[in-house]
């Protein structure tokens, strides 16, 4: 029912993992000497942009029982708004936030768009990342062309829509045989936003190189600041005990430090 490149709800399946996974097949592709592309796209309002009918067709076409998709749509389509007027507005889009059903329902709302063109995809909430391989880098920025084309008129079809300002585009050159210092600058292409030398995606900074070095500085700044401000609660007028400052460190400045350091 969910898509393998689906992050959430099963194990093995963090942010986390997504990326790894990543990593891996762009670190295979660049040493057997070819191109890789990752450009990544955020569903707009994603919550607040879900259709209740297109969003009851999804459940239906994964399968679930009619009188599960019934109460679903209950819960959905019941839900009322009053703005200053105090007039009661039924609302026939969107899912409430503070719901913990409405993740499931997004995710399984959201996971035709998975299966969208050819090139795979991974997808965590409503950040998705769309990876192309192929053997120049024409032939990347044309598979990565076509799938957000694609992904353009998937959204259309169930009345969602990608936030084109947070698109990202890194593209990753290979080890072998051919000039590894790529910059960014603008695709061959006008439907690509400009390439970067490194975008965050899933709270990971990657760069074309895949040395996390960006990903170290900016985790090394944010602690810094940290310290900084741990720093002044630690003034000589400051009444706070040392083992408090101590669980302080432990609790904010190491999850800080080493945050996705897993990778």
């Amino acid at each position: 029912m969910v898509h393998p490149g689906q992050g959430g709800f099963l194990p093995k399946h963090s942010c986390v993992d997504l990326v790894a996974v990543v990593c891996n097949l762009v670190e295979k592709q660049r040493l057997e000497g070819g191109w890789s592309g990752l450009l990544t796209a955020d569903v707009e309002s994603a919550y607040n942009s879900v259709d209740h009918g297109k969003m009851l067709n999804s459940l239906i076409r994964h399968g679930l029982p009619c009188t599960l998709v019934s109460l679903v749509g209950s819960w959905a389509t019941r839900r009322t708004s009053a703005l200053w007027d105090g007039v009661q507005r039924r609302l026939t889009s969107g899912l409430p936030q503070s719901s913990p059903l409405s993740p499931i329902l997004f995710t399984l709302f959201i996971t035709p768009v998975m299966s969208v063109g050819s090139c795979r995809k991974f997808n965590f909430a409503n950040d998705l990342g769309v990876l192309a391989h192929g053997e120049s880098l024409t032939k990347v920025e044309k598979a990565l062309e076509s799938n957000f084309s694609k992904l353009e008129e998937w959204g259309q079809s169930v009345k969602a829509s990608f936030d084109n300002s947070k698109s990202e585009l890194i593209l990753f050159p290979p080890k072998k045989g051919q000039d590894h210092t790529l910059s960014g600058g603008s695709p061959s292409t006008k439907a690509l936003p400009p390439p970067k030398k490194s975008i965050k995606w899933l709270g990971i900074v990657l760069d074309q190189s895949l040395t996390f070095q960006e990903h170290v500085k900016t985790r090394c700044s944010h602690t810094e600041k940290l310290v900084g401000f741990l720093k002044r609660l630690r003034n000589p007028a400051s009444s706070l005990p040392l083992r408090a400052g101590a669980m302080a460190v432990k609790a904010c400045v190491v999850p800080s430090l080493l945050y996705r350091s897993e990778l």
